[in-house]
């Protein structure tokens, strides 16, 4: 299995995510805003305290804080919720891949790598998602369903931009940078899952 946890292990329970879904946000908050927009923002989501890097922090609490992000910063929020993302996921591929796994990919047919990292994320999606079920519908194509980031949320438009941006980094990265990630379907807007799908951009 090729691995994209980062080397996390998952705390029994199984309703936990890797830090870097609240520890990149509100970096890039901060960034972008300064750290008075980052108190707000964990203010809004009920935390007094940005999480420890390098342990998982619980679904709901990194939920929030996304949530967040949308209420206090709506103009800024796809890039903030975009730009933490791809660089989650670049904090993965520096650190979270070994050099086996690497190889694997490499040599492997592009179609065939992907097909092989959508396996491999039925372990380690939940670094991401938590507890929601991912299911592998082809190479280029997965779905959440009871996605913890959507619970509750009503948009007009899918609104999984952080996840979005760390796959695209993640199969550019691994597979091909050919392919383009959107978000087709949103639990946020009524559909029965959020469903990721990789286009190849020629």
């Amino acid at each position: 299995m090729v691995a994209i946890a980062g080397g996390l292990k998952r705390p029994a329970g199984g309703r936990h995510v890797g830090p870097d879904t609240v520890v990149e946000v509100l970096r890039a908050t901060g960034d972008l805003l300064g750290e008075a927009a980052v108190g707000t923002v964990l203010a809004e989501a009920g935390l007094d305290r940005s999480p420890t890097p390098g342990s998982p922090i619980r679904e709901d609490s990194a939920a929030a804080v996304h949530a967040a992000i949308r209420r206090t910063q709506p103009e800024e929020a796809v890039d903030i919720l975009t730009g933490a993302g791809t660089r989650s996921a670049q904090n993965v591929l520096e650190s979270g891949i070994s050099s086996r796994a690497r190889s694997l990919l490499a040599s492997a047919p592009w179609t065939v790598a992907a097909w092989l990292l959508g396996r491999s994320m039925t372990q380690t999606s939940w670094s991401v998602f938590g507890s929601g079920k991912y299911e592998l519908i082809s190479g280029l194509e997965f779905a959440i369903t009871d996605n913890p980031f959507t619970r509750g949320e009503t948009a007009e438009a899918p609104l999984c931009h952080y996840h979005t941006a760390f796959f695209q980094q993640i199969y550019d990265g691994l597979v091909d940078s050919r392919l383009i990630c959107r978000e087709v379907e949103c639990a946020a807007t009524g559909a029965p899952r959020c469903r990721f799908v990789f286009y190849v951009d020629e």
